[in-house]
């Protein structure tokens, strides 16, 4: 048949099949007259359990198999009556009572098949509130109280003929309600968190009474995308108090279309509203306490001390801390008392008990391990009255300090030891500190020996270069080569001092410390060293340094020049001279690397390059005092850090040093 076609009832009004299956309010099918299921809408399928996607038929189920409804669609069937109205109550699978409304019309068709319109309503009994609440009380004592919430969801659906039932727990922190059960078409819906901003739950809580909505929530409430969600149209809601009378949660009743008896829906919750108010407190109660236990026992499990306590016969109930510290399992300690792992002589000696800041007592005793061993402990117990060995079920805990015990025992033996090493740096303090005075009066001395010395040096030059143009001509080859000496000798003794009393200044010189660009620095000593860098073919390569760098410029150009002046003087016999400037960061400190491809230096001589007047080399292979290094070092221990070479003979060598950046 048709969905546009057109039949007629028996009351003689006509109706077209289309408009009847979009009706969303009552459920509608149609059969033909062995009863199987032409047409239904998902009303229909939702009430009466059948699975609207398959042919079924009707007598299959037992709403319609009852002696009621087979007796009266029978005389429909013979035509021996025209229509017929049921009220049924059937058991719902949680053995709740549901009740349905049935209408049956056989219809006058075009093509003449006999077809027969049924039509389904839920139908809510006129029951009061006592029976209503009869009726949850039972379906309460059949199910556990895990299930008490989704008990009272699935009654007050059944009892009241309601789409939907949420019961929430609220977060008076977050705004939040919590789902506790929420009961949606006969099914629970996994839990769910929202926001109450804007939903009826917040006009529940602002004015503190219950809110009836009859068939407007979605309007009023436009924001509300879960009303949107469950096609929610009428609501009753109220809040949920604990025994202080806080708000504790919220429940609410649901329906795509209008409540029934909304009165007794309303009675019927205020009457709830307190004892599930006191079941979310008391479930909360629960949740704090087994928090608590799960706390104490992470605690007692995971604790760094032994905790130990005793039963009323004295048999050790242990952690695993403890256990592990004398070497027993909990299982064989469990069979012990504290007098089998006491020491003989703590049993009987008097315990000096000392008493905490936190009202508890202190004293130390030993303990004797499963393999004989000595364990010495702190134990504290809690304040008590009476003898210390009347202690009983309370618990005490337990810290091993032998190894403190052991340090002690170190510290006494060696406090003699210590008093003599103190002797002796003090000595060496001593020793030290002439050092240090007879250093000071070394660089003193070289100060004034060097500006004492270069006069009479300077004489000696001068006269002996006067006496050697008066000579001229008349010299021989052998009076030519001493007034040679005599002039070598004099330059050799003025370089000698210009060093001396460079290094005897280093530490003397008091000069302003600056913020330095160390790039500027390396390019004024590429100009001092210009003319020795062409003559020697030389490749001077520095890459990036600090830009921020304070110090001295003169002592930094110092240390640099020398360096690099040091790979130009002992560079390989026809290999121009390359040397590369590195710096990099080394957290505290600037870490810099002067690299050169000379001749290399060998390993016994690597710690003696850094001495004073210390040359590894003869005047006569290469000119210089020996001071320059020794310069290096001293600038360079200066600035906090420490300079060192590593070097292969004939491979070049890399100065290192380090400075610090403050």
């Amino acid at each position: 048949m048709a969905l546009n076609q057109h039949v007629s009832l028996s009351s003689n009004s006509t109706i077209t099949i289309d408009s009847l299956f979009k009706n969303e309010l009552l459920g509608f099918a149609l059969v033909d007259t062995s009863g199987s299921i032409r047409q239904m809408n998902m009303l229909f399928s939702k009430i009466s359990s059948i699975n609207a996607s398959s042919d079924q038929n009707l007598f299959n189920y037992t709403l319609f198999s009852q002696p009621e409804f087979v007796n009266e669609f029978q005389a429909l069937k013979t035509e021996n009556a025209s229509e017929f109205s049921l009220n049924l109550a059937i058991k719902t699978c949680y053995k709740n009572q549901m009740y349905v409304q049935i209408k049956a019309f056989r219809l006058d068709t075009n093509n003449k098949s006999e077809q027969i319109l049924i039509i389904l309503e839920d139908s809510l009994p006129q029951l009061g509130v006592e029976q209503v609440i009869q009726q949850i009380g039972n379906s309460l004592n059949q199910f556990n109280t895990d299930n008490f919430f989704k008990t009272v969801c699935l009654s007050l659906a059944d009892s009241l003929a309601t789409n939907m039932v949420f019961i929430g727990e609220y977060n008076s922190i977050e705004k939040t309600i919590n789902s506790v059960s929420f009961l949606a078409d006969q099914r629970f819906v996994p839990p769910l968190s929202y926001l109450i901003e804007n939903t009826p739950a917040e006009m529940v809580f602002k004015e503190n009474k219950l809110i009836y909505f009859e068939s407007n929530v979605q309007f009023v409430f436009p924001k509300d995308l879960s009303l949107k969600h469950w096609k929610a149209m009428s609501y009753i809601g109220c809040s949920l108090r604990d025994s202080k009378g806080n708000i504790v949660g919220y429940i609410s009743l649901m329906d795509q279309k209008e409540i029934k008896n909304a009165s007794l829906i309303k009675s019927v919750l205020k009457l709830y509203s307190h004892s599930l108010g006191r079941e979310i407190e008391r479930k909360r109660q629960e949740q704090q306490i087994l928090s608590g236990e799960k706390r104490y026992k992470t605690i007692y499990d995971q604790s760094p001390f032994g905790i130990v306590s005793s039963n009323a016969e004295g048999n050790l109930i242990a952690n695993n801390k403890f256990c592990d510290m004398l070497g027993y399992s909990s299982e064989e300690l469990s069979k012990l008392t504290k007098y089998d792992i006491t020491h003989e002589e703590d049993k009987k000696a008097h315990l000096t008990l000392t008493r905490t800041k936190q009202n508890s007592f202190q004293f130390n005793k030993r303990y004797i391990k499963k393999d004989g061993s000595i364990s010495y402990c702190k134990v504290t117990t809690p304040d008590f009255e009476g003898e210390l060995d009347d202690l009983k079920n309370s618990f005490v805990i337990i810290e091993d300090i032998s190894g403190q015990i052991e340090v002690d025992k170190k510290l006494k033996e060696h406090q003699n030891q210590l008093k003599i090493n103190l002797k002796k740096l003090n000595a060496k303090n001593e020793v030290l500190q002439k050092y240090i005075d007879s250093n000071m009066q070394l660089e003193n001395f070289a100060h004034i020996a060097s500006h004492d010395l270069r006069e009479p040096l300077r004489s000696i030059g001068n006269f002996s270069h006067i006496l050697h143009k008066q000579l001229a001509g008349r010299l021989d080859e052998s009076e030519q080569e001493f007034f040679g000496f005599i002039m070598t000798g004099v330059k050799n003794m003025n370089q000698l001092i210009e060093d001396l009393l460079v290094y005897s200044t280093v530490n003397a010189q008091s000069l302003p410390l600056k913020d330095l660009d160390l790039n500027q620095i390396l390019f004024m000593v590429n100009r001092n060293l210009d003319k020795a860098i062409l003559d020697h073919k030389a490749e001077l390569l520095v890459h990036e340094l600090p830009i921020s760098f304070k110090s001295c410029s003169t002592k930094m150009k110092q240390l640099f020049q020398n360096l690099i002046a040091n790979g130009l003087k002992f560079r390989k016999p026809d290999v121009a001279p390359k040397i590369e400037v590195h710096c990099k960061d080394d957290g505290d400190f600037w870490k810099f690397s002067v690299r050169d491809n000379g001749i290399g230096i060998k390993d016994e001589f690597k710690d003696k390059i850094f001495m004073i007047f210390k040359k590894l080399h003869s005047k006569a292979e290469y000119q210089g005092t020996g001071i320059g290094l020794a310069v290096c070092k001293k600038i360079v221990t200066q600035h906090g850090g420490k300079i060192w070479i590593e070097s292969e003979l004939g491979g070049g060598t890399t100065f290192f040093f380090t400075m610090l950046k403050e």
